[in-house]
């Protein structure tokens, strides 16, 4: 029997999207109580916002951009096992950079009780979805693309 690889990713991975969900459920319910605690005015509100959009926008693609890098660095000679292991690192920052962005949209709604933060938790949300660990994908990945020998004599 070949030793699961993917096991831990896929539970942290689903641990983060219990949470995730939780805390959205949670947060779109509580937030109404919550209005007019802080008092802020217009101005801090759409300075609030932007920070919040401009991190989510640059977060989404460095989180990816980083994993990416991450990839390509991994050597082809390493066992298959070390280069899961250096895999997982690359994986763990894109979803918890994500997640992060993603908690901290669901506080800006919790504080100011608007509509574009659920906007942005959205979004990140869906980028979380897009990174679901699947073994073959992770494989494929992993593996150098293989080169036809009829193409390199052409």
């Amino acid at each position: 029997m070949q030793p699961d690889y993917f096991k831990q990713m896929r539970w942290i991975y689903w641990i983060i999207f219990v949470f995730l969900v939780l805390f959205a459920s949670t947060t779109v319910l509580v937030a109404p109580m919550f209005v007019g605690v802080l008092e802020w005015t217009a101005s801090e509100i759409e300075t609030f916002k932007t920070i919040i959009i401009l991190l989510a926008l640059a977060g989404i693609p460095a989180a990816f951009i980083l994993h990416s890098k991450k990839v390509k660095r991994i050597s082809s000679t390493l066992p298959f096992h070390d280069q899961i292991r250096q895999y997982k690192a690359g994986f763990f920052i894109k979803i918890i950079t994500i997640e992060a962005l993603a908690v901290l949209t669901l506080i800006g709604y919790l504080v100011t009780f608007q509509n574009t933060f659920l906007y942005m938790f959205a979004l990140l949300f869906v980028a979380y979805l897009l990174t679901i660990p699947i073994s073959s994908k992770i494989s494929e990945e992993l593996e150098p693309p293989q080169i036809d020998e009829q193409e390199e004599s052409e």
